[in-house]
């Protein structure tokens, strides 16, 4: 879903940047957490929960990188296949990872909500408000 139109835009503020450059750090870190879990859990319906969680912290990934070259900002190199070892030992039983996935939905519903108030264009602020939703819709 494109958040950008045709009308007038002004440049992002400083706390827009700041908001989007912090999701990107958190949507990366996680798909590096979630690929290690993904590896190891047994349970289906956990699984399925962690694929709707990987989809989501992709396309917000994908988003954000639209909004800040969109503004000629550089994209943050985040986390990477490199910071993450796949084909290693579980480390997580399938309720810890789930448990865990519910905790990174609370801070992801305390986030989001933060950056709606303090975000200036509306464009963001609706992107914001998107990820909020998709982040309530998690934690439930």
């Amino acid at each position: 879903m494109s958040y950008l139109n045709s009308q007038h835009t002004p440049k992002l503020t400083s706390a827009e940047i700041a908001a989007l450059w912090t999701q990107y750090v958190n949507e990366t870190a996680g798909i590096c957490f979630h690929k290690h879990m993904m590896e190891h859990i047994e349970d289906k319906d956990i699984q399925d929960v962690f694929e709707y969680a990987m989809s989501l912290s992709s396309k917000h990934v994908e988003e954000i990188k639209v909004f800040l070259t969109s503004e000629n900002f550089p994209t943050p190199i985040g986390f990477t296949s490199q910071d993450v070892t796949l084909g290693t030992p579980r480390l997580f039983s399938d309720i810890l990872c789930l448990h865990y996935l519910n905790i990174l939905s609370l801070h992801g519903c305390h986030g989001y909500s933060g950056a709606v108030t303090t975000c200036s264009r509306r464009d963001i602020r609706d992107y914001f408000t998107s990820c909020n939703a998709s982040a309530v819709e998690l934690c439930n």
